[in-house]
């Protein structure tokens, strides 16, 4: 497996046209790190964007097509390590459809804590707020 950093236009549509909220259409600034394997086919795609620099937050979206990628340890440490460091924010968060019981599992096994959850935030699904925190990556 390998983190691709130099093809973000091309990893954030990917990344729209398998997460259904996005409609097709990544939001403006995204930022997407997409993970290949070993025959480059893109295997994952983390979508960074509303980015506010003033509150040190930006939002994730993630999309997968093998979960494969998903045990990556050494991969995970590097795309954290863009928004913490590269984006300089002291926390990511996350809005989950709650029907997607597969990603919120993930979120839980990246770090990732339970924030809130928004009625209804997707027509007839909730949204659940999660977030990961720089201090608790670093330690």
């Amino acid at each position: 497996m390998r983190l691709v950093l130099d093809r973000s236009r091309e990893m954030a549509l990917w990344a729209a046209e398998r997460i259904p909220e996005m409609q097709g259409c990544p939001p403006d600034g995204t930022r997407a790190l997409g993970v290949t394997d070993d025959e480059g086919r893109i295997m994952g795609v983390v979508c960074f964007h509303t980015w506010e620099p003033w509150n040190k937050t930006i939002e994730a979206s993630v999309a997968s097509e093998d979960a494969r990628w998903l045990l990556g340890r050494k991969l995970w440490g590097k795309i954290f390590e863009y928004a913490y460091k590269t984006a300089d924010v002291y926390k990511i968060w996350t809005r989950t459809p709650s029907r997607n019981t597969r990603a919120l599992r993930m979120l839980k096994a990246l770090g990732f804590t339970y924030e809130a959850v928004l009625k209804r935030q997707f027509g007839d699904d909730d949204a659940v707020i999660s977030y990961k925190f720089r201090d608790a990556h670093y330690g």
